[in-house]
């Protein structure tokens, strides 16, 4: 439910607008390359994650991927939203069970690594956190910054869904890991 409750706040917006079309799922998958297209589950792959001198892999597949589109310029924007319930630990001392540090660095591993170019034909992304309270983004971005590999990372923006759904995802001020407040689209 809070996926698609994402989506829909995200489609009004979009549809309020002619500056900007939006691209979901289904239509991005159009645009792979072919093995991808093939695969039952295109958004997922493995990353190689090193933690604590520790290396596995890691299983990442967002729970909503969309482009936006700006016909002036012919550029898209990709993102990868998790959307957070506030029902797994912001982190645990390994990277075994399900953790938002977990995500965090295998999003930072793929970015690096330049998966998402092989896998999805993508010059860049960027992930989007939408979670319960403004308290859990803070946590979020301090678990961000904890780690060499996410530090300040460009990579992530994090919105608390209260303040996010009472604006316009497009222009809310969404919080990056260095705390400073970025938009969609101006």
């Amino acid at each position: 439910m809070a996926t698609a409750d994402f989506a829909i706040e995200l489609q009004t917006a979009v549809a309020s607008r002619e500056d900007v079309d939006l691209i979901e799922n289904v239509e991005l998958v159009d645009g792979f390359p072919a093995a991808t297209q093939a695969l039952m589950k295109p958004y997922r792959l493995n990353v190689p994650v090193i933690h604590q001198s520790t290396r596995m892999d890691i299983g990442i597949e967002p729970d909503y991927a969309f482009a936006l589109y700006l016909p002036k310029v012919k550029r898209r924007a990709y993102f990868l939203a998790e959307i957070d319930q506030s029902t797994m630990p912001v982190a645990r001392r390994d990277l075994k069970q399900s953790s938002i540090l977990r995500k965090l660095l295998a999003y930072q591993t793929m970015w690096k690594s330049k998966r998402h170019s092989q896998r999805f034909g993508w010059r860049n992304f960027r992930v989007l956190f939408v979670t319960t309270s403004l308290e859990r983004v803070d946590n979020m971005i301090a678990c961000a910054n904890e780690h060499a590999l996410t530090k300040e990372s460009p990579l992530y923006l994090f919105a608390d869904k209260t303040g996010l759904y009472q604006s316009d995802v497009l222009t809310h001020n969404w919080i990056d890991a260095r705390s400073a407040s970025q938009q969609l689209l101006p």
